[in-house]
């Protein structure tokens, strides 16, 4: 939902980030300014000026032109301003990924329907997978009427794993003065998934699986494959031709295929503790984040020596499975995980 909102009176009056400023002791002129920069701006100076102008109008003439005209002209300037925040229209576009602690790029769109070229724009965005949580930037080049410009930002991902929110994203519009200021609210809402980051495992070696008599990391054509017979079955589609007992299938009119017995590189099972009492930290610098990353480095790292991998955790679990596509959800389902309380 788009909205469109304009500066209240008072808030061109009242101190913002007042918390964030360093009182230490000492006295120089930027604590000064700082501390009493609500009597030195833009919209102070237009009042001294009217009531300057109207207070000559008692005695001459020209002051009653000269308040007539500032106020045509502030009327102009606050109509104008708000024309051109009704014919802003901002949206977003994001990849369909990400990985953390690395920079994303974000394309900002920003479309110009109003009859008036714009060269004052502040956009403010919204992204939980950040530190600071707020990206704020200034469109330098101006949006010529009826046309659209596009912008580009980096955006680090260093605000932990899974899937993070963005929005709402803002612009604020003001006129060329300064005086008037119009804020532009898309409140549609985005999710993107931010998953591990791939470490290098050195000398990582798991255990070789029981449950055939060729045991760990074996040469072969297909993973699986193996030169034992175990016995026949009937046909079932999917199976391989080069599998079928020609023979036998003449001979019972019926396909008939050969068992081998299953010849494994190795299973691999990964268990999670996400109990929320043996971790600390803070989102992006946690020992959950940690036990995250070193679980996809595990399952990346072996995923080429290994017949099948599984991982359980508390309140999730992938069973066995093999392939790319499933590496990726194993993947998808790790940096979801958050801290659980044990329950009763």
């Amino acid at each position: 939902m788009r909205t469109v909102t304009a500066k209240k009176f008072r808030d061109y009056f009242r101190r913002t980030g007042v918390e964030d400023f360093d009182y230490s002791p000492g006295l120089d002129w930027d604590r000064f300014f700082y501390r009493h920069r609500t009597r030195f701006n833009r919209q102070w100076v237009v009042i001294f000026l009217l009531v300057a102008f109207l207070l000559l109008s008692f005695y001459r003439r020209e002051g009653g032109v000269l308040l007539i005209t500032g106020l045509i002209a502030l009327f102009g300037l606050f109509y104008r301003t708000r024309a051109v925040a009704h014919g802003i229209y901002p949206s977003r576009k994001l990849p369909a990924r990400a990985k953390k602690n690395q920079s994303i790029e974000v394309e900002y769109e920003i479309r110009n329907a109003s009859e008036f070229n714009i060269a004052h724009l502040t956009v403010r965005d919204f992204f939980t997978g950040t530190r600071g949580q707020t990206i704020f930037f200034s469109v330098k080049d101006a949006v010529e009427r009826l046309t659209y410009r596009k912008t580009r930002e980096s955006v680090p991902c260093n605000g932990g794993m899974g899937v993070h929110r963005w929005g709402p994203l803002s612009i604020t519009v003001t006129d060329p003065f300064g005086i008037f200021e119009f804020t532009v609210t898309e409140d549609e809402i985005a999710f993107l998934p931010v998953l591990p980051e791939y470490l290098l495992l050195d000398e990582f070696e798991i255990l070789d699986a029981l449950d055939s008599s060729a045991i760990g990391v074996n040469e072969s054509v297909r993973a699986g494959q193996s030169s034992n017979f175990l016995g026949l079955r009937e046909y079932v589609p999917g199976d391989s031709v080069r599998r079928i007992n020609w023979k036998l299938s003449a001979r019972h009119q019926e396909l008939v295929v050969n068992v081998y017995e299953n010849m494994v590189h190795t299973d691999l099972t990964v268990c999670i503790d996400m109990e929320a009492g043996n971790h600390i930290g803070r989102p992006g610098d946690n020992t959950w984040e940690m036990c995250k990353d070193a679980a996809v480095a595990i399952l990346r790292d072996q995923f080429a020596n290994t017949h099948r991998m599984q991982f359980f955790s508390q309140g999730a679990g992938i069973p066995l499975d093999r392939g790319n596509s499933h590496l990726l959800l194993m993947t998808q389902a790790i940096s979801n995980l958050q801290p659980k309380r044990r329950e009763a």
